[in-house]
Order: C-alpha cells, then sequence, then structure tokens
C-alpha cells in the first residue's frame, strides 16, 4: 500500500518449516509483483557475518524501501547499519519483523516497525488435523499456512 520497489526478505529458509513456507510464499509473489516494477532480493543471514552482509548491500549502492526480517535479533543491527547510510526506518523504508516470542511488539524497539507473532498453539493443531487425515488416508491440503498475529501494540508503520 505504500508503493515500496525494493524489498529485501532477511530470511535462513532452511532453519524451519515456517521460514520455508514464507520464502516460498515471497518467491511466488515476486513473479506476480515483478511485472509491476518491484525488485525483490532474499538474503540468507550468516549470524556471525550478518553486518558484513549489510554494509556489503549498502555499499554497492542497493537500497531497499520495504524489509521482511525473519527473527528479531537482526532487526536493530539492520536498522543501526541503515542509519549510518542516511537511511531512517519509517521514512526511506519500512521495517516488518516476524517472531516466535509472543510477547515481542513494537514498543520493544526505537523506531517504528510492524511485528508479526507466530501463532504456535494454531500450527500445531493444525499440523495435528492434517496428520490425522494423512494417518486416516483422507484428503488433505499440502499447502501449508502459517498462522501470525500482527502486534497491535506500539510505533508501526505501514
Amino acid at each position: 500500500e505504500r508503493r515500496r520497489k525494493n524489498i529485501l526478505s532477511i530470511n535462513d529458509h532452511d532453519f524451519c518449516v515456517p521460514n520455508f513456507c514464507v520464502f516460498d510464499a515471497f518467491r511466488k509473489n515476486t513473479a506476480k509483483f515483478s511485472a509491476d516494477g518491484v525488485r525483490f532480493v532474499n538474503l540468507l543471514p550468516q549470524r556471525d557475518q550478518f553486518k558484513r552482509q549489510i554494509r556489503n548491500l549498502f555499499d554497492s549502492g542497493q537500497r531497499f524501501d520495504g524489509i521482511y526480517i525473519d527473527g528479531e535479533e537482526f532487526a536493530e543491527t539492520y536498522a543501526g547499519l541503515a542509519r549510518e547510510y542516511d537511511m531512517e526506518c519509517g521514512k526511506d523504508y519500512d521495517l516488518h519483523i516476524s517472531s516466535v516470542v509472543p510477547e515481542l511488539s513494537a514498543d520493544d524497539f526505537d523506531f517504528p516497525v510492524n511485528v508479526y507473532v507466530q501463532q504456535g498453539e494454531k500450527m500445531g493443531a493444525e499440523a495435528w488435523k492434517t496428520m490425522k487425515k494423512m494417518i486416516n488416508r483422507e484428503e488433505f491440503c499440502i499447502q501449508t499456512r502459517i498462522p501470525y498475529i500482527k502486534n497491535p501494540k506500539g510505533k508501526q508503520n505501514g
């Protein structure tokens, strides 16, 4: 809705099934939105090299106006480095993060961010329903949807 054209996804898609599902949805949507001139980049974060990875992106001249980060531990680092390159969160780019920490909120950050918390209890219940169908040789949907809820607290951007 904010007409962002350069999207960066920071996601270790091999870490777990929810990460892969988010990556797969991201990948499928690239074709849909690329026709409108939207550019997508996926970065596989390396914990011990993350600062260097982001600096390399910025040093190469790449700028992103929409950022998705899986895992709150990378958000502070990204926002801090972006500030060093004169980019302000909420103005020059929108930041969205997903987490498994139920109490995480946008209030935990000193910059505007949209926080999405994975709802593990719903995901587990759906997994058991699917497994039951598989065991009983019933039809089931092979598409996996990972339930997230947007944390409504704190300063947010859209």
